[in-house]
């Protein structure tokens, strides 16, 4: 998911405040959330009704921006005993984004307030496809789109969980479930596959590895090997994904060399993104399997270099 994306699905957050009287103690299962009043920072006074709100325009204007309610969802997230709304709504700017975002609500004596959200997205980069709380646990499945993707065609099906956890909602990162939303051409295998992704790697056209890396593991969707080379390959074009795949193919590697190389690849694409304090601890990671690699020393180092360096000034 970029970046961008994220920014964006913020900008229209219900987190401001609620329209509720002051002393107000209802749970939160007794709210009508499709009918609602809300603070929204940026446009003033927000209310549902039967779930949806339109947005004001400008006489010369034409484009009606709409919120949409998508769904509301109980749980104990805290484990108070008390339930808290996991509340998920889409905001359309009148083009072809529509970026969801996910608030979290509890009860309080002065009413109800939002204290915690999950990241959202616009459709392929980062974009919900569902939310379902169980227990203490929201899980939410969500879009990933590539470089080589379009936002309305993402490569990738990623299901987290997440738990409330040191005052946020936290993801859990080691229980990642990814998948490719690709098929394999009709009696492509994934040795075969495997063996045309690399030789278009080789050959630097990443396009195309990508490309058949997706078509090996619709073959085989648990190959830590092909997480990998598809993690390293997006590590080499600047992808913003390459974390998260290159974590995901870590969780299903068990051969201590190869998650050795696994962490050390892993922290390359954190120090890449910047990301300097998950670099180190990846290479630490890396380190803890096969101490006396040079590289990764080198990598861990300028890691907490960069950690200690001052923030460049705006």
């Amino acid at each position: 998911m970029r970046l961008s994306a994220l920014l964006l699905a913020s900008l229209l957050s219900l987190g401001a405040a609620l329209a509720i009287p002051q002393g107000a103690t209802r749970p939160v299962t007794e709210i009508d959330w499709k009918n609602r009043a809300f603070q929204d920072p940026e446009h003033g006074a927000v209310r549902f009704q039967d779930g949806l709100y339109t947005f004001p325009v400008e006489p010369e204007e034409e484009i009606h921006q709409t919120l949409t309610l998508r769904g509301v969802h109980f749980g104990d997230l805290e484990g108070d005993a008390a339930q808290e709304a996991v509340v998920l709504t889409q905001h359309w700017g009148g083009g072809t984004g529509l970026f969801d975002a996910v608030e979290i609500f509890r009860a309080t004596p002065k009413g109800v307030e939002a204290f915690a959200r999950i990241p959202g997205g616009d459709r392929g980069d980062g974009g919900i496809i569902d939310v379902v709380v169980e227990g203490r646990v929201v899980k939410v499945t969500r879009m990933g789109s590539m470089n080589i993707d379009g936002a309305c065609c993402p490569s990738l099906e990623i299901d987290e969980r997440w738990v409330w956890r040191d005052g946020a909602m936290r993801l859990v990162e080691d229980e990642l479930i990814v998948r490719v939303r690709s098929d394999a051409p009709k009696g492509q295998t994934f040795k075969g596959a495997l063996k045309a992704a690399r030789a278009a790697l080789k050959a630097g056209d990443s396009g195309e590895g990508v490309e058949q890396l997706r078509a090996a593991l619709s073959l085989e969707p648990k190959s830590p090997v092909a997480w990998s080379e598809l993690g390293f390959a997006l590590m080499k074009n600047d992808d913003l994904l390459a974390p998260l795949v290159l974590r995901y193919a870590l969780q299903l590697e068990v051969k201590p060399k190869r998650k050795a190389a696994g962490w050390y690849n892993l922290g390359r694409a954190y120090a890449s993104a910047k990301d300097h304090a998950a670099a180190a601890r990846a290479f630490e990671a890396s380190l803890a399997l096969r101490p006396e690699n040079r590289a990764t020393m080198t990598a861990l180092e300028a890691a907490r270099a960069a950690l200690k360096a001052p923030a460049p000034q705006p």
